[in-house]
């Protein structure tokens, strides 16, 4: 507050924030919004399940569905590793592999597909890793919301 000579308040003038008020106050903001998070969460659990029962169900088709992919994706990757393997023993009779001087060099078509099986086993392991910690997000995921789910309606655990 402004004062005048005779002690008048005749106006306001806005202080400075020091660094650790700024650091207060944006973190008491975070914990707010933090807090109006939870509670939106806490409103569609409630709302959208009767019971754990009912979250345990949805996540056993979840997970079910992931399991499905993960086992076409490790099909398919053991299918890419027997074609790399019929290319690699081709690739035997061939020159550098093949150390005898009167071997042939490897022919460009065949080493192509060496290359690019190389490559597809690569891309199909990333996939398949990806889809597992996909699984383990959903399922982590999950508990967590049968914890919070439990603690709101104040379940007793099994």
């Amino acid at each position: 507050e402004v004062l005048n000579r005779q002690g008048v308040s005749v106006g306001q003038e806005q202080g400075t924030v020091t660094a650790a008020e700024a650091r207060a106050k944006a973190e008491a903001e975070k914990a707010a919004q933090e807090a109006q998070k939870q509670k939106l969460r806490d409103r569609v659990l409630l709302q959208t399940y009767q019971s754990v029962e009912e979250i345990e169900v949805l996540r056993d088709r979840r997970l079910e569905l992931v399991d499905a992919q993960l086992k076409i994706q490790e099909q398919s990757l053991a299918t890419l590793r027997a074609k790399r393997a019929q290319f690699l023993k081709q690739a035997a009779r061939f020159q550098p592999r093949n150390t005898d001087p009167k071997a042939q060099p490897l022919p460009e078509g065949l080493a192509l597909d060496l290359e690019r099986s190389a490559s597809d086993i690569g891309t199909q392991e990333q996939n398949l890793e990806k889809k597992r910690q996909e699984r383990e997000t959903i399922r982590s995921n999950f508990e967590a919301d049968i914890k919070r789910f439990k603690e709101l309606k104040a379940v007793v655990p099994r």
